[in-house]
């Protein structure tokens, strides 16, 4: 059949048996997807098949089984599902989400890419997604941007907007914006038998369409399964660094002169870490004069310290900045006016939903010194915070009742250290507080996290959206985060202790 519509429609069901997808033109394999197929199907997925337009392709499956495709030029989103969908923290419209990719700011719009699945509400397939934001906040879906090819599928990686034109991609028009991706070899059966590598796609549009590079991949397969790399530019070298995961807790630093050729430069062991660097300068609070480097992994473990020709030198211990695991792969934002914006893959899985997961609330940060040592603190951006409309406050204690807004919220908790422990009610979420243990729980069995590192009065801000909360501790220095699948709106009960509670409803 000639492939003339946009997107193939997969009826899927989650619970049923794995199949893969294939797809031939004149009997040779172009695609192939994981999916789980079913005669009654529980949903629709939609993948973006347009770059085959034109071709005459086989479409079957690899059990045999019968498959009649069909074909659809547009993707609806069916408003049945918007009761489990956040409301101010990014989902994709159908499918699976994970990392935050390929971070960028550019002519007032805030670029979104995300690795996703769209033939499924489970992990695999990888693509890179791509959404914009003028606010952070409310997103305009663009759809998938990077596809699967024989290199492998698309895993994780960043964003350089190349002002300079170190590259040479650029026509003058508009700087080359560059994405820089794995390409995860041996994860299909177009890519059997290929490692990973390091890729690179750009755009010489502004970000409206990007083009893989004619020369990826741009780094060879380094060690294990190397991956996800991060590019940033360094001053104090006066060349580009790209941080790499390599294997185990095991990280690289590679050097660049043209964003193209890549040379190493050390290799760091990150403690308890793996996965997803993230590679920034930021500029210690109140010391104008003083500019750190901050490396990080995806469970947000960090080194602060500062770079030179020998490499990164860590000058204090790693520190964590997020306990709990429900929030994994942090990014940060590049060329964003000074501004350190992080966002993260939230793990909420939205059972039954067309959709999985979701983004975390887009967190501004800052390097802080406190008693000798420095931390990262996070803190909602003001875009977030624009959008608090309406502010309570009540000394709360034992028997302490009510109403929680209906959409998002947040919950402001203050008490002096050692008092009392707190137990409260979020609709039908427990959470428990304990200044004395120094210790909070977001929901039943779940993983305790400190509510201070330096001492001092407790505060807590409580970040609430559908089947989830999102909390700063101690001025941001200590993050976490849960799925509250139980619901988190209806009444606020205190059931023992007490606090002073301000509760913000959520509005924009």
């Amino acid at each position: 059949m000639v492939f003339r519509e946009r997107f193939i429609v997969i009826p899927t069901d989650p619970a049923g048996e794995a199949d893969k997808l294939l797809f031939r033109h004149r009997g040779e394999l172009i695609l192939d997807l994981d999916v789980k197929i079913s005669d009654s199907p529980v949903h629709e997925q939609y993948a973006d098949v347009q770059r085959f337009a034109g071709l005459d392709v086989d479409v079957t499956l690899a059990s045999g089984k019968p498959f009649a495709p069909r074909f659809a030029q547009n993707m609806p989103v069916p408003a049945e599902y918007d009761y489990c969908r956040p409301k101010y923290r990014f989902t994709t419209r159908r499918g699976w989400i994970n990392d935050p990719n390929g971070l960028f700011f550019y002519n007032g719009l805030w670029h979104l890419f995300y690795q996703h699945n769209p033939a499924g509400s489970g992990w695999g397939n990888m693509h890179w997604g791509h959404a914009v934001s003028s606010d952070l906040i409310h997103w305009e879906e663009r759809g998938n941007t990077l596809f699967p090819d024989r290199t492998g599928t698309m895993f994780s990686g960043s964003a350089f907007v190349d002002h300079k034109n170190a590259s040479g991609l650029g026509d003058g028009s508009f700087p080359p914006i560059l994405l820089y991706y794995t390409a995860a070899g041996g994860t299909s059966l177009l890519s059997k038998d290929i490692p990973f590598t390091q890729c690179m796609a750009y755009s010489a549009d502004g970000g409206e369409s990007f083009v893989k590079y004619s020369g990826n991949p741009i780094l060879p397969h380094v060690i294990g399964a190397n991956r996800d790399p991060k590019v940033v530019y360094s001053p104090e070298l006066g060349l580009y660094v790209m941080a790499l995961f390599l294997d185990g807790c095991t990280y690289g630093l590679f050097t660049s002169k043209n964003l193209l050729d890549w040379t190493e430069l050390q290799r760091i062991d990150l403690p308890g870490d793996g996965e997803c660097p993230d590679f920034y300068p930021l500029e210690v609070e109140g010391e104008p004069d003083s500019v750190k480097w901050v490396l990080s992994g995806a469970s947000d473990r960090y080194f602060v310290g500062s770079l030179g020709e020998s490499g990164f030198v860590p000058e204090q211990p790693i520190m964590p900045l997020r306990y709990t695991d429900c929030s994994y792969a942090a990014q940060t934002y590049d060329n964003a006016g000074g501004r350190r914006v992080k966002l993260a893959w939230g793990r909420i899985t939205h059972p039954g939903c067309i959709f999985a997961s979701r983004m975390s609330t887009p967190w501004e940060l800052s390097l802080v010194r406190r008693c000798g040592r420095l931390y990262l603190a996070a803190q909602p951006t003001d875009e977030y915070l624009a959008l608090r409309r309406v502010s309570k406050t009540y000394e709360a204690s034992a028997g302490f009742e009510t109403e929680l807004p209906e959409g998002p919220y947040d919950l402001k908790l203050t008490c002096p250290t050692g008092s009392e422990d707190i137990r409260l009610m979020l609709g039908s979420s427990p959470v428990a507080i304990s200044p004395k243990g120094n210790q909070m729980i977001l929901r039943e069995g779940g993983s305790s996290f400190p509510l201070t590192l330096e001492g001092g009065d407790v505060e807590i801000q409580l970040f609430a959206d559908t089947g989830g909360v999102e909390v700063l501790c101690d001025g941001g220095i200590i993050t976490a985060a849960e799925a509250l699948t139980a619901g988190v709106n209806g009444k606020l009960k205190v059931l023992s202790g007490s606090a002073n509670l301000t509760i913000s409803e959520i509005i924009g």
